[in-house]
């Protein structure tokens, strides 16, 4: 993907959201605001001193204090059936006062849920209403972008490291998306951005309405890897 391309070569059946930093129509370089290019009408707002850099052709970067981008998704519809794909790079696990470190989280606290490093073991952690639905097999590596696939279908939980399977779970949720947290994710609704803050990168962000089979997986990670390499 050239810098500022409009379109990509990802997996486009049952896409509603994309952000994308080195998408000049997601996010002009310069600014406090960032696009979905799927709609034009979903936006986040760069909070606390969220930095754009231009290396790995665009990302953006969160310092693990405040940094967050704030993302009001009133178009998005609660699923049972969904795909979050997102590359992130983590600096830093330790924990901040919580026992994670979260790239993407949902709110208000009630129904919320998010995507997260557990600070005890590294792993990508899905977490919802008190408990963890489902663990990644290895822990995120340190210091180097990994595309991170999450799908749901069928009461199935799926966790994939640059489009290989990492580990499975059976569980039942609905996945609330009407408030979107990216950089941010604390235990407690007072503190949802106080506590719990990425340390680190996030590059291209999708959501798709459905499970995307294991091929369509790898096929994205496929598309976009010479970016992150």
């Amino acid at each position: 993907m050239r810098m500022g391309s409009i379109t990509t070569d990802i997996v486009s059946d049952g896409l509603v959201f994309n952000m994308d930093p080195a998408n000049r129509a997601s996010y002009p370089k310069t600014g406090t605001i960032a696009t979905d290019t799927i709609t034009s009408t979903i936006s986040g707002s760069l909070e606390s001193g969220v930095t754009f850099e231009t290396n790995d052709n665009g990302i953006f970067s969160f310092d693990g204090v405040d940094d967050n981008i704030s993302v009001t998704t009133t178009n998005l519809s609660n699923s049972t059936e969904l795909t979050v794909n997102c590359w992130v790079k983590t600096s830093d696990i330790t924990a901040d006062g919580g026992s994670y470190r979260a790239y993407f989280a949902t709110g208000p606290w009630d129904s919320k849920w998010k995507l997260s490093v557990n600070s005890t073991n590294g792993k990508i952690d899905i977490w919802s209403a008190g408990a963890s639905k489902l663990l990644s097999g290895t822990a995120l590596p340190t210091g180097e972008f990994v595309n991170v696939t999450y799908t749901y279908g069928s009461n199935t939980g799926i966790l994939y490291f640059n489009g290989s399977v990492s580990n499975s779970a059976t569980y039942t949720l609905t996945h609330f998306l009407g408030k979107i947290y990216l950089g941010a994710g604390g235990y407690q609704n007072a503190n949802l951005l106080t506590v719990g803050m990425w340390n680190g990168q996030i590059g291209p962000i999708q959501i798709y309405n459905r499970a995307l089979s294991a091929e369509e997986v790898l096929s994205n990670y496929n598309a976009l890897k010479g970016r992150f390499e």
